[in-house]
C-alpha cells in the first residue's frame, strides 16, 4: 500500500470519543480531525496533510518557548532579547511553511478561496528575513536601504520594541512582559512600516491553518 494512504499507516485517534471542539491545542485537535476524517484525499494525500498538522504543531512549539523566553526578561531586557528574537525567526519560518501548504495546488484545487489573512501577514518577515535575507538576495523592490533595515529586522543589532497591552499603563518596577507585548517590525516600500506581535497573532493563524485542513477534508468528502 502507498505511504500517501492513510491506511498504511497504524496511526490511531489521539483524543477518542473526545468532541473536536474540546480538544487543545490545535494541532492536537487537527491530528484528531485528520484520523477521524473519511475524506478520499487520505488515500492519495495523506503525507501532505498529515504534514500539516505537524506544521501547527511545530508553531505552537515556538510559541510556547517565544512566550517563555519573554516572560524570564528583565524589565531592561538588553542582550538577552537575543533568545526571543531566535524563537521568533523560528515561528515565522514555521509560519511561512503554513502559508505555502494553504496555498499548494491540492488545496487550491478543491478550495477555490482559502481565506489566510493572519498568515499571510507574516509573510513579508519571511520572505525578507527569516527565509533569507534580502541583502543576501535582493529583489526588484528591495532598494539598499530597504535590505540594510531587513538585515537588522530580527537581527542582535535591532534592540527590542515593545507595544503597550490594553490592560494599563507601564510602570517602570514592573517587568515589560507585563506591561506590553514583544514585537518586531518592517519596514515595506513606500515607506510604509508592519509590525508583529506575535502573541496576538498566534491563535488566529492556529485558527486560519485548521480551518483550511477542515474545509480541505470536507470538500473532498
Amino acid at each position: 500500500m502507498p505511504l500517501q494512504d492513510r491506511r498504511a499507516w497504524l496511526l490511531d485517534d489521539p483524543c477518542p470519543g473526545i468532541d473536536l471542539s474540546e480538544i487543545a491545542p490545535v494541532s492536537l485537535r487537527t491530528e484528531a480531525l485528520i484520523l477521524r476524517s473519511p475524506s478520499p484525499l487520505l488515500h492519495t494525500n495523506f503525507v501532505q496533510i498529515m504534514g500539516a498538522a505537524s506544521i501547527l504543531a511545530g508553531i505552537e512549539y515556538h510559541y510556547s518557548n517565544f512566550i517563555d523566553l519573554v516572560r524570564q526578561l528583565p524589565s531592561l531586557p538588553g542582550r538577552r532579547f537575543d533568545t526571543v528574537r531566535h524563537e521568533a525567526i523560528a515561528w515565522v519560518n514555521r509560519v511561512g511553511q503554513l502559508h505555502y501548504f494553504c496555498t499548494s495546488p491540492l488545496v487550491r484545487q478543491h478550495l477555490a478561496n482559502a481565506d489566510t489573512p493572519a498568515i499571510d501577514s507574516v509573510l513579508p518577515f519571511r520572505d525578507k528575513h527569516s527565509a533569507h535575507r534580502s541583502i543576501d538576495a535582493p529583489r526588484r523592490e528591495d532598494t539598499p536601504h530597504l535590505q540594510m533595515v531587513h538585515a537588522m529586522m530580527l537581527s542582535d543589532l535591532s534592540g527590542s520594541l515593545w507595544t503597550p497591552r490594553h490592560d494599563g499603563a507601564h510602570q517602570s518596577e514592573q517587568p515589560l512582559c507585563t506591561t506590553h507585548y514583544a514585537a518586531f517590525q518592517i519596514q515595506l516600500p513606500e515607506g510604509k512600516y508592519k509590525n508583529l506581535v506575535i502573541e496576538l497573532e498566534h491563535q488566529q493563524i492556529m485558527l486560519e491553518g485548521y480551518s483550511v485542513i477542515q474545509s480541505l477534508l470536507e470538500a473532498a468528502e
